[in-house]
């Protein structure tokens, strides 16, 4: 059975509380992908210029979470009109639901339904509507040569981060520095070159 909407003055006050936080989560998920876009920078040197103190954790959720449509945040914040109002926690654990259509659904029966964050956790079956993550990207993968082509292709990020790191006119590396740079960067390579 659903549960009612806020029928005290603190429960309100509470849902409007909740609601601003999470309105400012997106807007800040949007100064960093702007900050990103601009400078090319990691999540991590984009929080830093904004000023905020949060882990590049919420960070990386609240740009996941501004990717959504503003009907979609609209709904969120909507105070739990129709059941249960969702809050920062619902909408971490909704982030990592890829595809939109269902993220909705779930979205929608969590209100309804009045789940908590677990539940709504509980609610994403593993390995199906989720980012896939590090703990799971080798999962199902019995052959060697799969295993090293899928480790192939999760080396590709830091081996172009690195290439960005040795481009930096700004960074100053000292010699040492950037032979081991160099060195890391040569061995991704021919790991990479060893398993196409």
């Amino acid at each position: 059975m659903p549960l009612q909407g806020p029928t005290t003055g603190l429960e309100q006050r509470r849902d409007q509380a909740n609601a601003q936080r999470i309105r400012e989560y997106y807007a800040w998920g949007q100064q960093i992908r702007a900050i990103r876009q601009r400078e090319h920078v990691p999540i991590g040197a984009a929080i830093a210029r904004l000023g905020r103190s949060e882990s590049r954790f919420t960070g990386y959720k609240a740009l996941k979470f501004a990717e959504w449509r503003r009907e979609d945040l609209a709904y969120v914040v909507a105070n739990g009109r129709e059941g249960r109002p969702l809050s920062w926690s619902h909408v971490i654990v909704l982030v990592s639901v890829e595809r939109a259509p269902e993220r909705r659904r779930l979205m929608r029966q969590a209100v309804r339904r009045g789940w908590s964050a677990a539940r709504l956790r509980a609610e994403i079956r593993p390995g199906e509507n989720r980012r896939p993550n590090s703990g799971r990207r080798f999962q199902g993968l019995e052959r060697p040569e799969d295993i090293f082509r899928a480790l192939a292709g999760y080396l590709q990020r830091p081996r172009r981060f690195l290439t960005r790191v040795m481009e930096c006119e700004t960074l100053r590396l000292s010699d040492v520095e950037r032979q081991s740079v160099t060195r890391l960067q040569r061995a991704i390579e021919r790991f990479c070159s060893t398993t196409r």
